[in-house]
């Protein structure tokens, strides 16, 4: 009896130790199987990083400007050196990497024709418009591009015309009152034995007749007299009678606002009737173009025109662009600054549209507008090829260079550095 009992407990013991080896994993002479860690999360994808891609496939841009009519000289120069531009930059990648579109609206120099061809303009629904190019086309029509909220560069040279579409309206030009006044007086700086001068200017141009305003205010302080101020409608061919008239005068110096055909034929004329020392000749902003060392060849030397651009500058891109010019215009150099500013203002646009991150998404484009326009209305260090320029209160800042022609060449005489707008 007791040693059955033994064996009950000994048998009891064994079960009991084979149930605790099956609940570790058993006795079936297999070793327990590892435990499998889970498989992780699958990864989120990441946010795309950088700044949004634009969602057009080309940058409309429109360029207003005299293409046929009285202005077509200027205006196909203008359209010249806007396409340089458009092409430089599509051929280095774009804006962003999208290719410009510039689309040509022609004004005729018709402000009719000008508030025309603006409403065509905005119904492509541009971002930012390049032009009107001439003053009254700007005048007549900026209006309609400010109440669409569009930003333009147009001939807006004054600060009145810039106060009109504030601050929607840069200009594509600087200040010529205020360079006419400052010109004249460098002039007069340079030749101080001039105490009296006629100024020659056509009526018609507000441009004009705010620039001879400045230009008195200037010389009052300098003690120096207007003997008189010679009206040449836009429409005069004659200039032998403004010549006859000045001369009557007996001044000392002349200073004319007139365009580039007439400044020739004035200095012809004063030259022919015994004004022969040049210096005491000075030709406003709207005479320097290459009809005036044309048809004015002979009849130049030593007088003095100023310009916010020069043709000598010696930069490597812009000597490139002057061998472009030649080779399209039979050997003519690009005097004056339309090729310059016009070149300049597609880098303006470029500058704008790349620190801005411009997409050109439909949706946005409201805001877009809005905050090119406030870029340009105060932009600084803007690529040019002439060098960095800027805008202060939508007026171009820029250097006015004063030269003096020798042997029917501008010569750099002196630099006035660019000041801000009041």
């Amino acid at each position: 009896m007791k040693r059955m009992s033994h064996k009950l407990i000994i048998s009891g013991l064994v079960a009991l130790m084979v149930a605790a080896l099956l609940a570790l994993g058993g006795v079936s002479g297999c070793a327990p199987e590892e435990e499998v860690a889970p498989p992780p999360p699958p990864e989120e994808e990441a946010p795309p990083s950088g700044p949004p891609p634009p969602v057009v496939s080309e940058w409309n841009i429109p360029f207003i400007a005299a293409l046929t009519g009285p202005a077509a000289v200027w205006g196909m120069e203008a359209a010249w050196a806007a396409e340089q531009a458009v092409n430089s930059i599509n051929e280095a990648g774009g804006i962003r990497g999208v290719p410009i579109k510039l689309i040509k609206y022609d004004t005729a120099m018709d402000p009719a024709k000008a508030v025309t061809v603006m409403a065509k303009a905005l119904g492509t629904k541009p971002l930012v418009i390049h032009g009107p190019m001439l003053q009254m086309s700007a005048e007549a029509s900026g209006d309609l591009a400010a109440e669409e909220g569009v930003p333009f560069i147009g001939a807006l040279p004054t600060s009145e015309l810039r106060q009109l579409f504030e601050p929607w309206g840069c200009s594509l030009y600087g200040d010529f009152s205020m360079a006419s006044a400052r010109a004249a007086a460098e002039w007069l700086r340079l030749n101080p034995d001039i105490k009296s001068i006629v100024l020659f200017y056509s009526p018609e141009s507000s441009a004009h007749v705010d620039s001879i305003e400045y230009i008195e205010e200037e010389l009052e302080g300098l003690g120096v007299e207007v003997l008189g101020k010679i009206e040449v409608p836009m429409g005069q061919i004659d200039m032998g009678p403004a010549a006859i008239k000045a001369i009557s005068l007996n001044p000392d110096g002349y200073y004319s606002v007139l365009d580039a055909d007439k400044e020739a034929k004035l200095s012809r004329e004063l030259y022919e009737r015994g004004v022969t020392e040049g210096r005491r000749i000075h030709h406003g902003y709207a005479s320097v173009g290459p009809s005036l060392f044309e048809q004015g060849e002979g009849f130049l030397e030593d007088t003095y025109i100023f310009e916010w651009s020069n043709v000598g500058y010696e930069g490597a891109e812009w000597q490139a662009l002057v061998e472009a010019y030649k080779a399209d215009h039979d050997g003519a150099l690009p005097y004056g600054s339309l090729i310059p500013w016009h070149y300049n203002t597609i880098y303006a646009i470029k500058a704008a549209f790349e620190a801005l991150e411009i997409t050109g998404d439909p949706a946005k484009l409201s805001e877009e507008r809005t905050r090119i326009r406030d870029f340009l209305w105060n932009a600084e260090d803007i690529y040019g090829i002439q060098g960095e320029w800027g805008y202060m209160k939508g007026e171009k800042v820029a250097d006015i260079n004063t030269f003096q022609i020798r042997n029917n060449v501008p010569v750099l005489v002196t630099t006035i550095p660019g000041l801000p707008a009041e």
